[in-house]
């Protein structure tokens, strides 16, 4: 009997090899939300944000404060969008169709489209991984000091010492403030956005989909090995022993030195009970 033959990569996870370092932030979070949600299109997803942006007309020479202006004219004046307090962790609030047709989501995810909708205007912004709460950030231009943006609460506008005062209110060490306000690549942003998934998820016990975004994780990121204990652990859960067994062992051959290697070993004899 010959062989299965291999499945087809996704095309996200194709877009992912073939943009190692350059992904196309619009198109991953697009094909992000058509394979999380059957008969959505992602070429629908990126001509809803065109859509969003062609009412703007922000100059070429504009300062990135009338930029911002008219961007939150936009998007929280004109369109309602706003942060989504009642059902915070729903998985919808990470897919970026539903965000753009609620106008409402995760910070991150309207970070996405405040970023995306300002590229098509021609405003070149970026998304900011700040602790707990994405931000977006104007770039650095001569002198101008930098700002950021809160597009969870409205376009609410924080100046760099705002969020160093905050970093230091969070007890963040110092030598980790520039990093923490630096620019998010396209990669790490649909890590974040993957981890958001796996979480919510995992709050409502839905476990093929859980894993599915630990799949994509690994993808995206293969030095996050913690993701094979995970792994391991939600199939075990799921009644899937031998699958569990490879992750879990994969899991111990890339962190010998765990703080968890005797919890999972445990788990492992017991697996193979």
């Amino acid at each position: 009997m010959s062989p299965l033959p291999a499945r087809a990569p996704s095309p996200l996870v194709e877009l992912i090899e073939n943009h190692p370092t350059d992904l196309p932030l619009d198109r991953a979070v697009a094909l992000l939300a058509a394979e999380e949600q059957p008969g959505v299109d992602a070429d629908s997803v990126l001509t809803a944000l065109d859509e969003l942006a062609a009412p703007l007309h922000i100059a070429a020479g504009a300062s990135p404060f009338e930029a911002i202006a008219r961007l939150n004219q936009r998007l929280f004046g004109d369109l309602g969008f706003s942060g989504d307090r009642d059902d915070y962790y729903a998985p919808r609030n990470s897919f970026i169709n539903q965000v753009v047709e609620r106008r409402r989501g995760l910070p991150i995810a309207l970070s996405v489209i405040y970023v995306e909708v300002a590229r098509r205007a021609g405003v070149e912004l970026d998304g900011v991984g700040f602790p707990g709460h994405f931000l977006v950030g104007t770039r650095a231009r001569g002198d101008e000091p930098r700002f950021f943006v809160d597009p969870f609460y409205a376009g609410r506008v924080h100046t760099q010492d705002d969020l160093v005062a905050r970093l230091h209110e969070m007890k963040m060490p110092l030598e980790q403030h520039q990093s923490l306000l630096s620019p998010s690549s396209s990669r790490l942003i649909l890590l974040r956005m993957t981890y958001n998934l796996k979480g919510s998820y995992l709050r409502l016990r839905q476990l093929p989909e859980a894993l599915r975004q630990i799949d994509r994780v690994l993808v995206i990121a293969p030095e996050r090995y913690e993701e094979h204990r995970d792994r391991g652990l939600l199939l075990a859960e799921a009644g899937r022993g031998s699958e569990a067994l490879v992750s879990l062992h994969r899991y111990l051959e890339l962190a010998p030195n765990a703080d968890d290697r005797d919890i999972i070993i445990e788990v492992v004899r017991e697996l193979d009970e």
